[in-house]
C-alpha cells in the first residue's frame, strides 16, 4: 500500500530478562526507515538454547522482496 515505517512513532521492542528482572537490550526504530517491511529480530533454538538475535534488515520492496531473500516465492 506504499506505506513505510518513517510513518510510524515511538517503536521499539524491550527484551526483558525475567530471572534478572531487567531489561536487557532495547531495539528502537524511531530512525525514520524508508522500508515498507523490516525484519527486527530473529529467535530460534540452537542445540538446547534459545537464541534471540537484533537483526534490523529493512526492505523497500516490501514483503516480497523479503520472501524472495529467503529462497520462497510470494504467491
Amino acid at each position: 500500500n506504499g506505506q513505510s515505517f518513517r510513518s510510524v512513532q515511538n517503536l521499539s521492542v524491550d527484551i526483558f530478562n525475567s530471572k534478572l528482572k531487567c531489561v536487557e537490550a532495547i531495539f528502537d526504530l524511531t530512525n525514520n526507515y524508508d522500508e515498507s517491511t523490516i525484519v527486527l529480530l530473529e529467535f530460534y533454538r540452537f542445540d538446547c538454547d534459545w537464541v534471540l538475535k537484533a537483526i534490523g534488515q529493512g526492505y523497500c520492496g516490501g514483503l516480497p522482496t523479503l520472501i524472495k531473500t529467503y529462497g520462497l516465492e510470494a504467491a
